[in-house]
């Protein structure tokens, strides 16, 4: 790395770090923040501005904190609070959303369940997280209802729920929670005496299972709150104005981090699509009026072999966030679709050590920050392997 690229690279760190630093109450050890309280404040902040877009709907800040209380509030009737755990099984909209930070507003705790799984993996990724409930749209209701038989603890008449999208699908016999939950109240359920803390969980986070069976790791409301400061003020570098288009799953950290807290940290707006689709991203792009976007694995791929489609470069991306993304398609990707700025990141959702490559430069993962090393493993066994020093 040479000098100039250095100094470049700290000039954009120490910025995004001083943007950060208004929000630090935010993750301190023991202070009295979660998503939910910053969803709350933004809707008082941002109002009428928009804050999530998904096909045709639009929400704004307002309409998305009323409908998250309105979550809240039903859960709560159902006798879930602080600790308790919700298993969600949904695709990328709206309602997960909602659900989510419903949740989070309870102090209770989501466990995000890869909707890709079935079968075996599907029961023990429901299982291992305890819940009290679980919550399941009507596009996963038939990989649930093969696994019904096994799920530990959970009452199937009254704790197992399915939120039918645009009130229509099939419930596989299961209770329909739709009328209910848009009958509950708009009101906040934080209080003086009943405020978050940083140090709570928020939710559970799964490993792929290429090494087994998947499992779950704990994201507490700090470390949520961090990474969402972390890309969306420094990576992303977005305002209230800006749009970060996500097509990658609810369920897993990219999207979370890089979309929904990114979103929450800015006041940016958050455009959703179900599923990622090579064809249909620049329409888009263009249709949500998006500015930045987050990628991962072999996204840009996909999208560079996909043949040329009229308007591929008519659009306001500014800056692409992620990682996957390969040195020998980087400039080539930037060059036939016009996106200035491509970040790095490289990290695990359990892992403690995330390295960025703020600076944007192709084909780097990030540089070593302070306290960081790298170190000669053993691939069998994780060992570091040992020299003199």
């Amino acid at each position: 790395m040479g000098t100039i690229d250095r100094l470049r690279s700290t000039l954009i760190e120490t910025r995004g770090t001083l943007k950060i630093l208004p929000n630090l109450p935010w993750v301190l050890p023991q202070t009295k923040w979660n998503g939910g309280r910053i969803l709350a404040d933004n809707a008082k902040k941002y109002g009428s501005r928009p804050a999530l877009a998904y096909l045709e709907e639009r929400y704004t800040w307002k309409q998305y904190n009323d409908k998250a209380n309105q979550y809240a509030d039903f859960l709560r009737k159902q006798g879930i609070g602080k600790g308790d755990v919700v298993a969600l099984v949904m695709d990328n909209r709206p309602d997960f959303l909602f659900a989510f930070m419903g949740i989070n507003k309870l102090r209770a705790v989501s466990a995000m369940i890869n909707t890709n799984l079935t079968g075996k993996a599907l029961t023990h990724a429901i299982n291992i997280g305890g819940p009290k409930a679980v919550l399941v749209g009507n596009e996963h209701t038939e990989a649930v209802k093969a696994i019904e038989g096994d799920l530990e603890n959970i009452d199937l008449k009254k704790d197992m729920w399915v939120q039918l999208e645009n009130g229509q699908g099939d419930s596989a016999g299961y209770r329909v929670i739709n009328d209910e939950v848009a009958a509950s109240a708009t009101r906040e359920h934080s209080t003086k005496d009943n405020m978050p803390s940083t140090a709570e969980r928020m939710c559970f986070i799964y490993t792929s299972g290429t090494t087994g069976l998947p499992k779950a790791a704990v994201i507490t409301n700090q470390r949520w709150l961090m990474a969402g400061l972390a890309f969306g003020k420094t990576l992303h570098d977005a305002k209230a104005s800006d749009t970060i288009y996500v097509a990658l799953p609810l369920y897993h950290s990219s999207a979370q981090f890089g979309g929904v807290g990114a979103t929450l940290a800015t006041g940016a707006s958050l455009a959703l699509r179900r599923k990622f689709s090579a064809s249909n991203f620049w329409s888009d792009v263009r249709s949500f009026g998006a500015t930045r976007f987050m990628y991962i694995g072999e996204l840009c791929r996909y999208l560079l072999n996909h043949p040329v489609q009229p308007g591929e470069r008519d659009h306001k991306l500014k800056i692409g966030v992620g990682n996957g993304l390969r040195p020998d398609i980087w400039e080539t990707f930037q060059d036939r679709f016009g996106v200035p700025t491509m970040r790095e990141f490289y990290g695990a959702t359990e892992g403690n050590a995330p390295l960025f490559n703020i600076e944007g430069r192709p084909g780097k993962v990030g540089r070593l920050r302070p306290g960081q090393v790298i170190v000669n493993c053993d691939p069998a066994t994780g060992d570091i392997i040992r020299n003199s020093q």
